[in-house]
């Protein structure tokens, strides 16, 4: 969690967004609860006080006596599910969805469909690049994309895992970005070129720092 004074402001008529350097902070707000996601923790009491009582927590939120959303292959959730969990907060309904392996193996999305936003965590991130760290899924992080991509329409804004909101043209470009480092990734494993040359070997959309960690972890997890 980060240690700031955080500047809450509205985004819908149910979302509020802190928006951080590393992660952003978002509540979802109900007349009966609450979600937290992402950087809300003990340091957001002010902001707590002000709105129903949260309920439910995910993508690292930390809230006493809230209950932690979590994909199956988290092993410290209390609530578990597969592909999807929804909820009523009270006069706003919220979906959590699964969409795949991506910035990590477990993170998921939060739909607000009352206020046309989708939280998506670090699945998108602004400005980009995306994180490529050693729990992401390069190869699979576009179909997981896709999948978010398609479930929204042209009107819908996302708050990515960190920075402002963006619209959906700027999701589609990230998502192609991230298909271009694996497709790559794809024609030179099939070409026999080891993961120490690839770099060298291919034609990236990131600069060499972003791409040596996505390479790395693309060939870990590349099959013929």
């Amino acid at each position: 969690m980060e240690t700031r004074t955080k500047a809450w402001h509205r985004v819908g008529a149910h979302t509020h967004l802190a928006l951080g350097v590393q992660h952003n902070g978002v509540l979802v707000v109900g007349t009966d609860a609450s979600l937290a996601l992402g950087d809300v923790g003990p340091d957001d009491a002010p902001m707590l006080a002000t709105v129903p009582a949260v309920r439910f927590v995910g993508l690292g939120a930390i809230v006493a006596g809230a209950r932690r959303l979590g994909h199956e292959s988290d092993a410290g959730a209390d609530i578990v599910f597969s592909s999807v969990w929804a909820h009523d907060l009270g006069d706003c309904y919220v979906e959590a969805v699964f969409p795949g392996r991506a910035a990590t193996g477990s993170d998921f999305v939060v739909a607000v469909p009352a206020d046309e936003l989708v939280v998506t965590g670090p699945m998108v991130r602004n400005p980009g690049p995306p994180a490529f760290t050693d729990a992401s899924w390069p190869l699979e992080w576009p179909a997981a994309l896709d999948m978010v991509i398609d479930s929204t329409t042209a009107a819908t804004r996302f708050l990515p895992g960190a920075g402002e909101p963006v619209d959906r043209e700027f999701v589609e470009d990230q998502r192609r970005a991230i298909l271009a480092v694996a497709e790559q990734v794809n024609v030179l494993a099939r070409s026999g070129v080891d993961a120490d040359d690839a770099y060298d070997a291919g034609q990236w959309p990131y600069p060499e720092a972003v791409v040596r960690p996505a390479i790395a972890r693309a060939y870990a997890h590349w099959t013929p």
